[in-house]
């Protein structure tokens, strides 16, 4: 035989070499401590999970409620500065931004409305995975799927550890209404530590990627 059984011992485990590995015989046990292991883990993963979902209802859902808000005034106060541009200069440029900011104005509206109901938020964290990689989805409104990434309190909140949390023009939007996430949070974050630190090595950066 190829085996080179190197001890046998009567009533206890016993260990053979081949090619210079090691094999230990005794896989009863082996299953057992692998079993008792998962169990514990198992235990760990469901209470993580669980209040995982706990600090997203009750947490970031009021919080993207009043991000939600604030966003809203902000991008009411940017439509009509960009129309009054418009108006004055007679260049259409500002009215045709001003209507991209009147869509994300929209979007936003509905999904504050759809936050409201209680426990919402959950559908942006419907494939959430304590082990595996899992990716944001969107918030459902009147006006179809609405990106989640466009409220702050989720892009750094638990939203962070997604796969897809980083957003850009390019990337791959999640709205029905076809179009950019206006003013995403962490790509004027990103913006900012560039033109902050422009010659500095940032060790902890935000790169939409």
């Amino acid at each position: 035989m190829s085996s080179n059984r190197s001890s046998i011992e009567l009533g206890e485990s016993y260990a053979f070499e081949e090619s210079d590995v090691k094999y230990d015989g005794n896989d009863d046990d082996d299953a057992i401590n692998s079993a008792r292991v998962y169990a514990d883990t198992e235990q760990d993963i469901q209470s993580y999970r669980f209040f995982f979902m706990i600090h997203a209802i009750f947490c970031e859902g009021p919080g993207a409620i009043i991000e939600g808000l604030f966003r809203l005034i902000a991008l009411l106060f940017i439509i009509l500065i960009l129309f009054l541009l418009g108006l004055i200069s007679c260049r259409s440029k500002f009215l045709h931004q001003g209507l991209g900011f009147i869509r994300e104005f929209l979007i936003t509206l509905v999904a504050v409305f759809s936050l409201i109901a209680p426990g919402m938020v959950l559908f942006v964290y419907s494939n959430f995975d304590a082990e595996l990689e899992w990716d944001l989805k969107p918030i459902p409104t009147l006006l179809g799927w609405v990106d989640a990434r466009r409220f702050a309190v989720i892009t750094f909140g638990q939203g962070e550890f997604a796969g897809n949390i980083n957003y850009n023009d390019r990337s791959v939007c999640q709205d029905s209404w076809i179009g950019p996430i206006l003013l995403s949070p962490r790509s004027l974050w990103s913006s900012y530590l560039a033109s902050a630190y422009p010659k500095e090595r940032i060790s902890y950066s935000i790169t939409d990627a």
